[in-house]
């Protein structure tokens, strides 16, 4: 396999390793920078591409839904395409695609988070930096300057900067602010908004 950006192949790891990251992205190719896994076992977290790793790793089954992370710095998300952690199903609750861990903001800010999407089907979907947890604890953690959108006319889609759906999880001292949530199509689209959570079971 070579690297679209800088040529280097997967043999050639050493070289490829030598290019730079900024905001933890390979400059050469895009590739995101692993978090830390440190001694208490929490991933630790420190800029824009360990994060969307963290989600990416998540979501794909590669590391344990339960997983714990902690922010160790702010995270600017300016410019960046977003995957949101947790999977939420077209239909009620799933063990098996939510986030189910401890996720940390340690005090820390997520800011400049821009996540626009539509759905193909009519579907209890959600759009937020956690769509769906199930169990997880989410705290410590503020979210500034987010945008939210919703792009399609199909039924049943919730909203919010931080969690969409929430299972049987706690949400413990954190904050939106300057945000904006919004559906750029009229009609009764939106099963329900909120700007820390759109639905608490």
């Amino acid at each position: 396999e070579v690297c679209s950006g800088c040529g280097y192949t997967a043999t050639d790891r050493d070289n490829h390793e030598k290019d730079t990251f900024t905001n933890g992205i390979r400059d050469c190719c895009g590739e995101y920078q692993n978090a830390v896994l440190n001694g208490d076992g929490v991933y630790e977290i420190v800029n824009a591409g360990q994060l969307l790793w963290f989600a990416e790793k998540v979501n794909g089954g590669e590391i344990a839904r339960d997983a714990a992370a902690v922010l160790t710095a702010d995270i600017d998300l300016a410019g960046k395409t977003v995957t949101s952690i947790g999977v939420a199903p077209n239909s009620g609750q799933s063990t098996s695609t939510s986030y189910q861990g401890i996720f940390d903001g340690n005090g820390h800010v997520i800011r400049n988070m821009s996540i626009s999407r539509a759905f193909s089907a009519n579907a209890s979907a959600a759009i937020a930096m956690f769509n769906m947890t199930d169990g997880a604890t989410i705290k410590n953690l503020g979210i500034e300057n987010a945008t939210i959108t919703n792009t399609s006319a199909k039924s049943g889609v919730f909203l919010s900067a931080l969690v969409g759906r929430s299972y049987g999880s706690t949400i413990e001292n954190c904050y939106v602010k300057n945000s904006t949530i919004v559906s750029t199509k009229n009609g009764n689209y939106i099963q329900a908004a909120g700007p820390i959570a759109a639905y608490i079971n």
